[in-house]
């Protein structure tokens, strides 16, 4: 059985803790050729993702996908910030079959979806 990208992210994060950039630099040369020897390489996009979000947690900061049909208001942003009461690290999409409302994905697991279509989907 091989490793969990939570599994290798955990190991890589404990392995650059206190080292130098030549030290992370070989550090991360071996772990992508154990990546490459694990044949986990497909995986390596997950495995990112978990190292950036443990970074950001240990920096205090979430990371919130905003999905809207337009434009997303400084002043929209600025509520959500203080909804969460962090630091925020926004990710802005635009999606044109959105006829109106948001969706909010927070840390890729928590998704409130206001939507115009979400909404009518839960009528009928």
């Amino acid at each position: 059985m091989g490793y969990s990208p939570r599994q290798y992210a955990l190991a890589l994060g404990a392995a650059l803790t206190k080292k130098t950039a030549e030290e992370r630099k070989n550090i991360l040369r071996n772990f992508l050729r154990l990546i490459v020897k694990n044949k986990d390489l497909p995986r390596l996009n997950f495995i990112i993702n978990e190292v950036e979000r443990d970074e950001r947690k240990t920096k205090g900061i979430l990371k919130v996908e905003l999905t809207s049909s337009g434009k997303i208001s400084t002043e929209l942003k600025k509520d959500v910030k203080k909804i969460l009461g962090k630091k925020i690290l926004f990710e802005e999409k635009t999606d044109p079959g959105l006829s109106a409302g948001l969706k909010i994905l927070v840390e890729n697991e928590t998704l409130i979806d206001a939507t115009a279509k979400h909404q009518l989907d839960k009528l009928f």
